[in-house]
């Protein structure tokens, strides 16, 4: 069986992710085995479940997998866990798992981003598997394969991560500090003011100013250049621009399902475990706002019911959106 590394931070797992006692998947030709698939696992890092263990009990519980469908999971300290033989056709990218090796991030890369230690440890499990296995000439993100476009996975600009070059840094050499000017410019002219603190005066640079300074439509007129000296003389602080509200994550049910099944917040998303169905038809449709994700897949909403998770997988009719 083929997948095992010499690389820093690289840990054999397949003992130790969970697996179905009768399930297990094929084993294909690893001569088939042309690209690698880039994943985020949708669950925010430092979340209890949010690791390779966690993942694995969620696709055997909740899917009835035969085991974790990644072969490599890379946590945010950089460990690298080896999950499935590369040569086995896990689950990750539907029509496209017989040729595709995934290797999943932890963490939820719309709100936050990969760790330094996650990008090192890409970049040489790739450079690994590409030299062992000439036959994995490609890379790709969950979204850039056929019928995934809509995915957003992996969310992160994995090629800059890939092609970032790492040098060891210079040693800074110090520059003389120079002595600020002690005559200070008491007169009425914003350019000479600008000169005399060492700060560019073209027209350019008095434009970016004024537009710190609350001062619109800056064209160098007498009463402009007077308000902008005067503000910059003081203490007086930018004006700053109100940072937009973030959007918020809705979800939508659609009309054309009869139920959808909910689940109380401490018990796992599966069917024998459901007490309640929402049901969308009777009411054109239900959209509510996502107040969590506490899993792949698993979104929390607030019901009539109190808060209640649903599972939203690409196999449902769920639409995830924002605004």
């Amino acid at each position: 069986m083929a997948g095992l590394l010499d690389i820093p931070k690289f840990v054999d797992f397949r003992n130790k992710v969970k697996r179905h006692p009768v399930l297990k998947f094929p084993v294909l030709s690893l001569k088939g085995k042309t690209t690698l698939a880039i994943h985020h696992s949708l669950t925010k890092q430092g979340l209890g479940g949010s690791n390779a263990e966690g993942y694995a009990r969620y696709h055997v519980d909740t899917h009835g997998w035969p085991s974790i469908g990644y072969s490599y999971v890379i946590e945010p300290d950089g460990t690298i866990k080896f999950c499935n033989d590369i040569e086995l056709r896990t689950y990750h990218v539907g029509d496209h798992n017989n040729y595709a090796i995934g290797i999943c991030l932890t963490g939820d890369f719309r709100y936050e981003e990969p760790t330094k230690e996650q990008e090192e440890s890409l970049r040489n499990l790739v450079a690994a598997l590409q030299k062992a296995y000439p036959t994995i000439k490609y890379i790709k993100g969950h979204n850039e394969f056929s019928g995934y476009s809509w995915k957003q996975c992996p969310v992160f600009d994995y090629k800059a991560v890939l092609n970032k070059k790492v040098t060891p840094s210079k040693p800074s050499v110090a520059k003389p500090v120079e002595k600020p000017s002690t005559k200070e410019y008491k007169g009425t002219s914003i350019i000479d003011y600008l000169k005399s603190i060492n700060v560019d005066s073209s027209l350019a640079n008095r434009k970016k100013l004024a537009a710190k300074y609350g001062i619109e439509n800056y064209s160098g007129k007498a009463a402009q250049n007077t308000k902008l000296l005067n503000l910059m003389r003081g203490n007086t602080k930018p004006a700053t621009k109100p940072k937009p509200k973030p959007k918020k994550e809705y979800v939508t049910l659609p009309a054309s399902a009869k139920t959808w099944r909910t689940y109380k917040l401490n018990v796992a998303p599966v069917t024998k475990n459901s007490d309640w169905s929402l049901t969308p038809a009777a009411f054109g449709g239900l959209t509510y706002e996502v107040l969590d994700r506490p899993q792949a897949n698993v979104v929390t909403i607030k019901t009539s019911r109190g808060k209640r998770n649903i599972y939203v997988g690409s196999d449902t009719s769920a639409k995830i959106f924002k605004k």
